[in-house]
């Protein structure tokens, strides 16, 4: 698999099967709700940036106050579905793992991890992304190290997989994305030295993806039909995830055919 951007078109068979393919992976320990509603929150969040961009280049146009008003109206209110979306992402979290059967489950998974080898199965996939991010021309350079230290940490579990850990740092993640969404939004044209704002947005939206890549590889790691099938899809979702994260187009493509184009 490799990636660039560039032309390509969109295939849409091939976003279902990798919508597939994580649903079914997180449905395995039951967290398929959870992890939709997560992808949910990520997609309004993307939206709100979108409208925000929107607001910024009409008023720097000119467009007039009624136009700009309009735009990060649009844009508070993706983000207020955007925290919904997180606050429910984190109350399926919960209820999961507080099911009777939850330790038990997690306990299984953990021999499992170690049966099938899930270190090296996590290692290999830090490998396929490594030189994944090399091809992502829109992601600043200097961000590809943070990036790498941030899955070389969430990557390197403890012994047995660690899926409980997993998900309680996710939910983290989780939450410190709905606490910045649901702060009164902040005037980027305003603020043209402050960019930190943005930087914010996208430690959110990176934080939460390799979250909820981490738990997935752990979990696929431990079923034989995922680790020989799903995984090069839910590496993929993690690529296009990080896209999504930092605005930018890319065409990933496999055996030299575009198979999905992001932006």
């Amino acid at each position: 698999m490799g990636c660039g951007c560039g032309g390509g078109g969109i295939r849409p068979q091939v976003l279902d099967q990798v919508r597939h393919s994580v649903e079914r992976t997180a449905g395995f320990v039951g967290l398929g709700d959870a992890f939709m509603r997560i992808e949910g929150m990520q997609s309004s969040t993307y939206s709100a940036t979108r409208w925000t961009r929107k607001a910024e280049r009409a008023e720097q146009a000119g467009l007039g106050e009624h136009l700009v008003a309009m735009y990060r109206q649009q844009a508070q209110v993706a983000r207020n579905q955007a925290v919904r979306q997180g606050r429910a992402a984190i109350a399926a979290l919960d209820d999961r793992t507080g099911q009777a059967d939850w330790p038990a489950l997690v306990d299984t998974l953990s021999d499992e991890f170690i049966n099938h080898d899930g270190q090296e199965a996590l290692d290999d996939a830090r490998e396929r992304v490594r030189l994944q991010l090399v091809e992502l021309d829109g992601v600043p350079s200097e961000d590809v190290g943070s990036i790498m230290a941030l899955i070389a940490t969430s990557f390197d579990r403890p012994a047995g997989g660690g899926l409980n850990e997993a998900i309680v740092n996710l939910r983290q993640q989780v939450n410190t994305s709905v606490d910045h969404l649901s702060a009164p939004a902040r005037d980027r044209s305003r603020e043209p030295a402050e960019r930190g704002v943005r930087e914010e947005d996208i430690d959110d939206c990176v934080g939460v993806a390799t979250g909820v890549a981490l738990a997935l590889m752990i979990i696929c790691a431990c079923i034989p039909w995922c680790w020989c099938c799903f995984a090069v899809w839910i590496i993929l979702a993690y690529l296009i995830a990080l896209c999504v994260c930092y605005e930018i187009v890319c065409t990933f493509t496999v055996n030299g055919d575009d198979i999905v184009r992001t932006g």
